[in-house]
């Protein structure tokens, strides 16, 4: 990621037959917060946005008392009018 010059992205990967992870590409726009649909245990959303706030390149992620989840932002977005 130095070398593209970017400090976010989106990375593709399949696992083949043997449990190889191949390596597909880095999307600095990737999308992701859907994992958090299809886990809720993963702090997804809560994570990116502390790492869009430090902004650290050395981020690391600390999980808070209570993180903020993927339903929580939409719901706060769609009070303030952000979302329909």
């Amino acid at each position: 990621m130095n070398d593209l010059g970017i400090v976010s992205g989106g990375f593709d990967f399949i696992i083949n037959k043997k449990d190889e992870w191949i390596f597909l590409e880095v999307n600095e726009a990737g999308q992701f917060f859907f994992v958090e649909g299809w886990c809720q245990e993963l702090p997804v959303v809560d994570a990116f946005c502390q790492f869009i706030e430090s902004k650290d390149e050395n981020f690391v992620y600390r999980p808070p008392r209570r993180r903020l989840t993927l339903k929580e932002a939409y719901l706060a977005a769609k009070k303030a009018g952000i979302v329909p």
